[in-house]
């Protein structure tokens, strides 16, 4: 079965299924692309669309003051090579802020900075190590002499990543798939921009030019997912308004489709009941219009933070709708035309689907808690300790008494 997505809004159909949240229809080439890869990048985002429901806008980082002041700093030179002890306590300081915005404890987690040479492959850009020593977690960042800014701030924010991810228990079995999932995580809470550009660079050195690359993701999956994380925030951010907009398109349309009904009409020999019922309909069509301009009025000025609101003026449009509709059978069936069958579905409550993969597409994945995996009998022992040993002390008095009137007995 062939897979597309339209390229306005990405939501994914089958080929036969193929109206997607925007509106566009199948056979509508422009709008609709074939799909055929990067199943790992979609299984990372179908794990935190179940996990968080909504991405972070990254207009929430860009404008964070800590930020662009350690990134004004460290293009004017004034940290780093000049200060390298201030430039530390800068990256520190924005770590503990990225780990503050994911909604983690940072007062638990020690920043390492470690200095490495440019042709230093054997140790990675950055290192989180989950196991507590002292009660502290460990993140080490490895910096070369020509990293970009960008390529520091992607560092730090994927290994806070992890941190959070260990924090929410949402770690993949497999190692590469967990570090992709983490990058795509970095896009979807907002530092999208900088695994961007930070994710690769170029410099010179000698009269010799050099490229280097950090990260788990090429350039065309770090694309896909911006498009669709983005995407994704944008429809949640404006389903209310869509879903309203979408009752207004329709009304505007079945309001139409009832006039050119009725002018239909004219000329034919019709029943007496039918007239009536013809002029009924002519009579409310102005009516319509007047509630049709009342609802686009209302839709213009309304708060649409107002959930009340909105599914009251939703409710009075759906309500129109299907008077209009049974108005237009009525009318096809005086002109002896076919019933029109309906299938129209928009949902206030929410979107009317998760923005993922469809279903199926790859194996369902399985959060996993790495500490409970591996300790999982020494986790229950400590976490039943206080029923333990009341039990135990009533076991060892119970055989101790059967003991003795076994010795009794004899």
């Amino acid at each position: 079965m062939n897979r597309w997505y339209c390229k306005n809004c990405l939501e994914y159909r089958d080929s036969e299924l193929l109206q997607c949240y925007c509106g566009s229809w199948k056979n509508n080439n422009e709008r609709l692309k074939y799909i055929s890869s990067s199943p790992k990048v979609f299984k990372a985002i179908n794990v935190l669309n179940k996990s968080f429901k909504i991405p972070r806008n990254d207009e929430e980082v860009i404008n964070c003051e800590i930020l662009n002041d350690f990134i004004y700093e460290f293009n004017n030179q004034r940290i780093r090579n000049i200060r390298k002890g201030e430039f530390e306590e800068k990256l520190k300081i924005l770590g503990y802020w990225i780990i503050e915005y994911l909604g983690c404890v940072n007062s638990d987690t020690l920043f390492h900075i470690n200095y490495v040479g440019a042709h230093d492959n054997e140790k990675n850009a950055g290192v989180y190590d989950n196991k507590s020593f002292f009660g502290y977690k460990n993140i080490s960042i490895n910096i070369k002499p020509d990293y970009s800014v960008e390529t520091i701030i992607y560092t730090v924010a994927h290994e806070c990543m992890h941190k959070f991810l260990f924090h929410n228990k949402i770690v993949l079995e497999n190692e590469m798939e967990n570090e992709i999932l983490t990058d795509i995580a970095v896009i979807y809470f907002g530092f999208g921009l900088f695994l961007e550009k930070g994710s690769e660079g170029h410099y010179e050195r000698n009269g010799f030019q050099y490229h280097y690359k950090v990260g788990y993701l090429e350039r065309n999956e770090i694309e896909i997912a911006q498009s669709y994380i983005n995407n994704r925030y944008w429809q949640f951010q404006n389903y209310k308004r869509i879903v309203l907009e979408k009752r207004i398109l329709l009304l505007e349309t079945r309001i139409n489709e009832l006039k050119r009904s009725i002018k239909k009409t004219q000329g034919l020999e019709i029943e007496r009941e039918d007239m009536l019922s013809l002029i009924e309909y002519s009579n409310k069509l102005k009516e319509c219009d007047i509630v049709l301009n009342t609802i686009n009025h209302t839709a213009e000025i309304m708060d649409y933070s107002n959930k009340k609101e909105i599914e009251k003026i939703c409710d009075r449009a759906d309500k129109l709708l299907d008077e209009l509709k049974k108005q237009i059978n009525n009318c096809k069936r005086i002109i002896g035309e076919p019933y029109n069958n309906w299938k129209e579905m928009i949902e206030i409550y929410g979107l009317n689907r998760y923005v993922t993969q469809p279903e199926n597409y790859y194996k369902e994945i399985h959060f996993k808690s790495i500490t409970a995996e591996k300790n999982g009998i020494k986790n229950i022992i400590s976490d039943n300790i206080s029923l333990i040993i009341p039990i135990g002390g009533c076991v060892a008095i119970v055989l101790l008494a059967l003991i003795l009137l076994i010795i009794y007995a004899q």
